[in-house]
Parts: C-alpha cells; structure tokens; sequence
C-alpha cells in the first residue's frame, strides 16, 4: 500500500514538474515572439524615419498646397541664362547649375527657373545613375490620395520613352497616387507604374498631340505634348 502511495505521489511530481516545464517554454517563446515584435517594429521606423529624413518629400509635396498657381513664364535661352545667373548669386547650388548649363537639356533649365522646388532634382541630374531609389514614406500614404511629384529624385531620373519620369512622367505618376490610394500599395511607385507601361507598349507617343480644348481628342491644330513649354501654338 504504502508502495503504491509512493509511486502515485512520484508520478503526480513528474507530472507537476513537466506543466512546470512546458509553461515556462511557453513563456519563453511568447517572450522571444514580443522581443523579435518589438524588434522588427523598431527597425522599420528607424527605417522609415530615415526615408522620411533623406527625402524631406512630406514637406516638399505639401508645399504645393500653400501657393498659388501661376502660369508659367516663356523663358527665352538668354532669359533662362539670365534668371540662373541672377538665381546663382544668392545659392551655391544654382551657381553649380549655372556653371555647367550648357551640359542641361534647355527644357529642364526652363522649369527650374519657372519652379524652385526642383532645385535638388535638377542639381542631381548630370550625376544620376537614372535608376530608382527609395520607396514611399509613411507620411506620404497617411492622406487619402499621397501627393507624388514627377521630379521626385527616388524615380525623377528613370527612363521613360524618349525622355524620364522627371520631364514626361506625369501619367505614370498620377496613376501611381491613384493606385496608392485607392489599393493601398506602396510598390506602386512612378518608376513601376512607367516599367510596366513600357513592357507593355506604352510611352510618350512623340507622333502624337493635342490642344485638350476641343470635342474630340487630337484634334487639330496640332500641339506637341513633348516640345519644350510655351514654345508651340498659341491657342489664345
């Protein structure tokens, strides 16, 4: 009897010992689970953090909101190169640009000087290796619809047709805000959206114009929609 009592009261402290045990792994694993949650969470906004400090797009892009638009203005070549100088002598970056002018396509110097805001882009543009970098911040995809800028220099410099996304990327890139708002991808940045139109066929058309103003599409008079600004028809 007292054989029996021994051997039950052992078993009942194996038993014990073994929940004992396979509550403290589990504690351990739902530890480690926590730490490695923490972990990775930190990491991305550290990484996200980052982004949001290179690029600075958040301020950048809101920016738009605050001006008011205005028409852009017909700089001749002589007038650009006067604006650039003028514009050199208050920042080293525009004397860069100013020194090395003649190496810029006419038309991007042409929009530097009509909008400041692609200061930066234009002053990366003889350097650029024309490859994407970068990906969407968190800010930008907070909104509704995330504001996207063309000239943006993670996809400003990426081929597209004849030209880049920085120059002729405004389709792209409109599709992209509405892809990343309404789906909520963040992949599809202008550089994949203006990739996957070109393996499909699509680009900027040089063949093809346009004034938008009439009942029908391309209708004449015929307007490029790749000369440079200001510099084709007058429709009014």
């Amino acid at each position: 009897m007292e054989r029996i009592n021994s051997q039950t009261i052992l078993a009942k402290r194996r038993s014990k010992q073994r929940k004992q045990k396979l509550v403290r792994g589990l504690a351990i694993v739902l530890a480690l689970m926590v730490i490695w949650k923490f972990f990775g969470s930190a990491v991305t906004w550290i990484r996200q953090w980052q982004s949001d400090e290179v690029y600075d797009v958040s301020a950048e892009n809101m920016s738009v909101h605050g001006e008011k638009e205005k028409a852009p203005k017909k700089f001749s070549e002589a007038q650009i190169t006067n604006e650039l100088s003028r514009l050199s002598k208050k920042n080293q970056t525009y004397e860069s640009i100013y020194n090395n002018r003649a190496e810029y396509p006419t038309v991007l110097l042409r929009s530097l000087c009509n909008n400041s805001e692609m200061l930066n882009f234009v002053a990366g543009y003889l350097i650029a290796d024309k490859s994407a970098h970068g990906e969407l911040t968190k800010k930008e995809c907070e909104g509704k619809i995330p504001l996207l800028l063309q000239w943006d220099r993670r996809w400003g410099y990426v081929s597209y047709g004849s030209s880049d996304i920085g120059l002729s990327g405004c389709a792209p890139t409109c599709l992209s805000m509405v892809i990343v708002g309404l789906t909520g991808n963040r992949n599809a940045t202008p550089d994949k959206i203006a990739e996957y139109a070109q393996e499909n066929g699509y680009s900027v058309v040089e063949e093809i114009g346009g004034h938008g103003v009439g009942v029908a599409f391309h209708e004449d008079p015929f307007v490029s929609h790749v000369s440079e600004a200001l510099r084709d028809v007058k429709l009014a």
